[in-house]
């Protein structure tokens, strides 16, 4: 299916990005169907933070629930010194970000499946 698809073409483009092995991973599920994942860890970029959230994705139609909310508030409430990365083209992400505390520090562009993206970095500091 389409959402099948896309969540691997996700989490193969992540997989392919990270060779950090200090990764925490779960699978967001609902009713026994996965419906997102999550992954963070060490930083690949430590000047910026501590932690780094490597994907964090909830299909579509769960989406504007509060369950991102949920997961990010619940897996991370330890860790204050954490960023991540995020296509400025991906406005609800960007949004949910912001509406989550998250902070604006830079931005860079990286080639995703041949096309260049703007990549926008928000930080959650002490």
């Amino acid at each position: 299916s389409l959402i099948k698809n896309e969540l691997l073409t996700i989490e193969n483009y992540w997989n392919r990005k990270i060779n950090n092995k200090e990764i925490t991973s779960y699978k967001i599920l609902f009713n026994d169907k996965i419906i997102g994942f999550f992954s963070f860890g060490k930083s690949r970029k430590e000047s910026i933070a501590a932690y780094e959230i490597f994907t964090f994705y909830i299909l579509q139609e769960f989406q504007k629930q509060g369950i991102g909310t949920y997961v990010f508030k619940h897996l991370l409430e330890d860790k204050t010194d954490i960023y991540v990365e995020v296509f400025s083209e991906n406005k609800n992400a960007c949004l949910f970000y912001e509406k989550i505390n998250g902070k604006k520090h830079s931005f860079f562009y990286d080639m995703f499946e041949s096309k260049k993206m703007k990549t926008q970095i928000y930080i959650w500091e002490n």
